[in-house]
């Protein structure tokens, strides 16, 4: 197994935490409606946490290819959750300025990151990699799973190892904070 070095596991701790500090930002910027909730906004963050989440219970970092559950659908289901959320908050806050620094950041940052750890689970993971790359796409999502050796299926345990339930916590505090915002301000 190939060991990620120090600047790596600082950038992947930093980049994991930035969508929560971005969400404290947004209140300041956030215009709530409605409309905004039920439009698109609310739909698109919950059903990119629902994908996170589902992906999340799958993978076992660094110890074992995730193959099962989303990852059958396409390689990188928490990228896209995290895309499909982003997608959401940016309709729930109504701003175009959040909508433009969003894709500014997955721009800059989600779709470098990708490449990296795909080019990490090569090194690692060899020819089973290439076989699975292969097969499944890496963002925008196959319409029926591939047919894949899956190692484990779905466990709380991963969830909660790879700290998911925090990113839950973090969401309903948005909600409710944006919720009082709309409400009251």
């Amino acid at each position: 197994m190939i060991g990620k070095s120090r600047k790596q596991v600082v950038w992947n701790w930093v980049r994991a935490r930035l969508p929560m500090l971005l969400l404290a930002a947004l209140l300041l910027f956030a215009h709530p409606t409605w409309r905004s909730w039920t439009l698109l906004g609310a739909p698109f963050l919950l059903l990119g946490q629902a994908l996170r989440t589902w992906a999340v219970g799958y993978l076992h970092k660094d110890r074992e290819l995730a193959t099962g559950g989303p990852y059958a659908y396409c390689r990188n289901p928490l990228y896209l959750g995290t895309f499909l959320s982003g997608i959401g908050v940016c309709v729930l806050v109504a701003s175009w300025l959040v909508g433009i620094i969003f894709a500014v950041i997955f721009a800059v940052v989600y779709i470098p990151t990708i490449r990296q750890e795909e080019r990490y689970l090569e090194k690692v993971y060899e020819q089973r990699f290439r076989e699975y790359a292969a097969e499944v796409p890496a963002f925008l999502p196959r319409l029926i799973p591939a047919k894949l050796n899956e190692a484990e299926g779905w466990t709380w345990q991963r969830l909660i190892a790879n700290e998911e339930h925090l990113t839950w916590a973090a969401l309903i505090v948005f909600l409710l904070l944006m919720a009082i915002k709309q409400s009251f301000l």
